[in-house]
């Protein structure tokens, strides 16, 4: 039985138990395991979702499982809004002043000389194979 037949089956069994907090008796779900043969591998994997379940408390697809209490502020149980004492550093207008224009203008000839230093390198790289590829070839020849 391969690992992707198992959640197959664990996800069968855990779409038609749905949000019921009962879980369902081995007859009624036996009919979501019809792809796997073996009785005694039906039952283990019944078993198994039935102790991940009960460990869990909840289901296991999120649309199943019962909202978030709105007072909970656990970010790993759900996502919330930020706080409102922050809003007022979010969002706010940039300027343009000379001072920024001449960091940004600081900024572009930066990145330009590390442009041209770039290609510098590249042609000296080159430079340094061909001398070496003409350097194997006269070894070669003599």
């Amino acid at each position: 039985l391969s690992i992707q037949q198992v959640e197959e089956a664990m996800d069968r069994l855990e779409r038609k138990q749905d949000a019921d907090v009962d879980i369902l008796s081995f007859a009624k779900m036996s009919a979501c395991l019809e792809s796997v043969k073996d009785d005694n591998t039906k039952k283990s994997i019944y078993a198994h979702w039935v102790s991940r379940r009960k460990a869990n408390g909840r289901a296991f697809i999120r649309e199943f499982q019962p909202p978030v209490d709105i007072q909970n502020l656990d970010p790993s149980l759900a996502f919330r809004p930020r706080e409102l004492e922050n809003a007022a550093n979010r969002g706010r207008a940039r300027s343009n002043t000379v001072d920024n224009y001449r960091k940004l203008a600081r900024i572009r000839e930066d990145m330009d000389r590390f442009e041209e230093i770039a290609q510098l390198l590249v042609v000296r790289e080159n430079m340094k194979k061909d001398a070496n590829a003409a350097r194997l070839t006269y070894a070669e020849e003599t």
